[in-house]
Parts: C-alpha cells; structure tokens; sequence
C-alpha cells in the first residue's frame, strides 16, 4: 500500500512523492510527480 507525500520545492511549487512499504517494512521512495494524481497512481504499484 502506497501513499503520497507533498513537497515543496525552492521556487515554491509542489511536487508529489510516491512512497511505499517494502516487504520488510522499509520506506521507499517510487519516484517525484508533478500532480498528485500521478504520484497516486505509481505508488499503489510497487516494484518488483
């Protein structure tokens, strides 16, 4: 299961970090998006 993490960036916009729990319950990062959407969608999907 995957979330979302809003970050702000230097010149003030937004960008969206999809985050997810490994098998050993290690956070991990999927990648940064620029909608919220986006960043929704590649989370619920973790690597293989």
């Amino acid at each position: 299961m995957g979330f979302v993490r809003k970050r702000v960036g230097t010149s003030g916009s937004p960008t969206y970090a999809a985050v997810y729990r490994d098998a050993r319950g290690k956070i991990r990062h999927a990648g940064s998006f620029p909608t919220r959407r986006q960043a929704e969608k590649r989370g619920s999907t973790p690597r293989r």
